[in-house]
């Protein structure tokens, strides 16, 4: 059975990304993020589903499962699905609806790690691209790097567990030769996500990138995320929607109000202060898995008609 929109039953969907935040312009599009209990025959047969995506709108539909693993976890893009206001959801079946109304055991402290590192990866992407706008990146050659030009000896696969043998159950010849592998196979990668980079990017982003000098709209995400772990640490709360509360300022962002020396000390300053809350928030430290797992089950027995044990 292939699963497609047809056989599964939606229960959630939401607008999602800068139209959710109230940090959208004039040539947003907009997102769409959802969650669908699949037919049966996932969960006891052989047949495995996590998501459907689609293009042009951006919409992700996700299992209930992997849903509620996510948001469990604190993923600070599907917490969100608990916190969406509901002007901005397109529908919600009560099976959803039973997740939201005890999302109270889905929030902890793990938000001060899952927002932060988000953050900070927007905060990599921002260096990688400033780096790339400087010195854009070559297609590294195999035979300039001293490797064979017809490929490697090595499975890309075992070159990291051959880079961390012990020196005396590896050749030093060998040990070079995969470590010339690696720092190949980095430079390649690094090249293809530059050349994915040239096709994909928006040309009024790129425009700004190059007026500014960094990627203005991964700032502007650092700054959210940051913001928002610091709220979810203080009040409990995951405050989605930024109307009315920074949205204008964020979008200044955008416009340059932030330069890149101001961005790296915001989020240096903000992550000291989500360290310092991490310690004194009245937070649970973990989810209630166990709370979580018996909600998840009361849904799928509710849904499929049938009854789990708990034993």
């Amino acid at each position: 059975m292939q699963i497609t929109e047809k056989n599964v039953f939606p229960i959630f969907e939401a607008i999602a990304g800068s139209k959710l935040y109230g940090t959208d312009g004039p040539e947003s599009d907009t997102d769409w993020r959802g969650v669908v209990i699949p037919p049966v025959q996932v969960y006891f047969g052989t047949q495995r589903f996590e998501q459907i995506e689609t293009k042009k709108p951006d919409r992700v539909l996700y299992a209930i499962d992997k849903a509620v693993k996510l948001v469990e976890a604190c993923n600070p893009n599907m917490i969100e699905l608990l916190y969406t206001p509901p002007q901005h959801v397109k529908f919600c079946h009560p099976h959803w609806q039973r997740m939201i109304d005890n999302r109270h055991l889905f929030l902890s402290k793990k938000a001060r790690h899952t927002f932060s590192g988000y953050a900070f990866s927007q905060l990599q992407r921002i260096k990688l691209h400033l780096r790339w706008l400087g010195g854009p990146p070559t297609k590294p050659d195999r035979a300039a790097m001293g490797l064979n030009p017809h490929g490697s000896e090595f499975p890309e696969d075992h070159l990291k567990a051959l880079s961390i043998l012990p020196r005396e159950l590896i050749r030093e010849e060998d040990r070079e030769r995969v470590r010339q592998e690696l720092a190949y196979s980095a430079a390649i990668r690094e090249w293809q996500d530059y050349q994915k980079w040239l096709k994909e990017r928006n040309p009024s982003r790129l425009k700004l990138e190059q007026e500014y000098g960094f990627d203005l709209k991964h700032a502007l995400h650092l700054v959210r995320l940051l913001r928002m772990g610091v709220e979810i640490l203080t009040i409990g709360e995951v405050i989605v929607d930024r109307r009315g509360r920074d949205a204008d300022e964020l979008k200044a962002i955008l416009r340059g109000s932030m330069t890149y020396d101001q961005i790296i000390a915001y989020a240096q300053d903000m992550d000291a202060k989500l360290g310092e809350l991490y310690e004194t928030s009245t937070l649970r430290h973990e989810p209630d898995h166990a709370g979580i797992e018996a909600l998840l089950l009361s849904v799928f027995e509710e849904h499929y008609g049938i009854r789990v044990r708990r034993d």
